[in-house]
């Protein structure tokens, strides 16, 4: 099983579906942090992109396979879906979950 898990990172990771979708994490965690450093003073229109492009990230996440990453993404999803005031009262929590995402992707880009 691990072998197959190995060769199927294998494809993803050199897949130019795969580097795009990459790409496109790396730009949705920077617009989160960007509304978390805004905090009151960002707007609904921002609040409501950064939770569509966690949907999107959590859909194709999930299609690459890697779970932690569609995971942290829901989470993100349902959290900027929220109040901004409660989203502003997570930081903690969603700096964590950025970083989890991060680190899953440089984990694929790794191995």
């Amino acid at each position: 099983m691990e072998k197959q898990k190995k060769i199927d990172t294998l494809w993803v990771k050199n897949s130019k579906a795969f580097q795009m979708f990459k790409d496109e994490v790396a730009r949705n965690v920077k617009e989160a942090e960007t509304v978390l450093d805004l905090g009151a003073e960002t707007d609904a229109k921002s609040q409501n992109s950064v939770c569509m492009h966690f949907h999107q990230t959590k859909g194709v996440a999930g299609m690459f396979g890697l779970d932690e990453v569609a995971l942290a993404a829901a989470e993100l999803e349902e959290v900027f879906g929220g109040d901004l005031v409660a989203v502003l009262a997570k930081n903690i929590e969603i700096t964590n979950l950025l970083q989890q995402i991060r680190v899953s992707m440089q984990e694929v880009e790794d191995a």
